[in-house]
């Protein structure tokens, strides 16, 4: 860098540098060859594989009016639980709680739904947006359909 670009720069902020072809050409073969997975519809269970396929998530669990509607693995029922619990008390409008339990879990309210979502990195809000957003879009009909047959067995 010149004398020049070094002035340019530091007063102006101009910066002349250039991205090297072949990061950008590795961007664009990259983005070629990788396709985002199709939400899939027909069952409930292909619906939330095919979620946590396309979000690379572990697992997502679902709780309405203190109820839990969804799990997408037995596993974590019991930590989902105790979580909802704390979250519960917690809560405020727009938050997201991060827990570091081995893995990453982000519990966070959207609309009528409270979402866990468990995954190997912590999560942006933008990212868990996106797992509501598709959750809402797509899979809405489904949870609640899910959830009407869990409070068909609740008798009161």
């Amino acid at each position: 860098m010149g004398l020049f670009s070094k002035l340019a720069f530091k007063l102006l902020g101009i910066d002349d540098t250039e991205l090297p072809a072949e990061q950008i050409n590795y961007i664009k073969d990259i983005s070629n060859e990788y396709s985002v997975p199709e939400i899939l519809k027909n069952t409930f269970g292909e619906f939330v594989d095919s979620l946590l396929h396309k979000h690379l998530i572990e697992g997502v669990v679902v709780f309405k009016e203190n109820s839990l509607i969804y799990s997408s693995s037995p596993d974590i029922l019991e930590l989902a639980n105790k979580l909802y619990e704390m979250f519960s008390s917690f809560k405020k409008e727009n938050k997201v709680l991060y827990f570091n339990v081995g893995s990453w879990v982000s519990m966070f309210e959207k609309d009528e739904f409270v979402y866990m979502i468990k995954s190997d990195t912590r999560l942006c809000e933008f990212e868990l947006n996106a797992v509501a957003k598709d959750i809402a879009v797509h899979g809405k009909n489904i949870f609640l359909e899910e959830y009407k047959k869990i409070m068909s067995f609740v008798k009161v």
